[in-house]
């Protein structure tokens, strides 16, 4: 891993980034979910799927800016 990651900066912006990357998947999802229990006709599976959609979508929102800001560090 130190041969990859010779900037320890780097490191812990992927350290830091992965694990505010799950906390804001975690966001996402409780709050796509509340937002489409407003409308009674989604069947429950239905939300829960569109509710991890946007959660990954998350994820990789987050880990695509830690790959830019690693890219601009070295």
């Amino acid at each position: 891993m130190n041969i990859i990651f010779q900037n320890k900066t780097a490191l812990l912006t992927l350290t830091f980034g992965v694990l505010f990357g799950i906390i804001a998947a975690i966001a996402a999802y409780v709050n796509a979910y509340e937002g489409y229990s407003h409308f009674p006709d989604i069947p429950k599976g239905k939300k829960i799927r569109l509710s991890i959609s946007i959660a990954v979508s998350a994820f990789f929102v987050i880990l695509a800016g830690i790959v830019i800001a690693i890219f601009f560090l070295n």
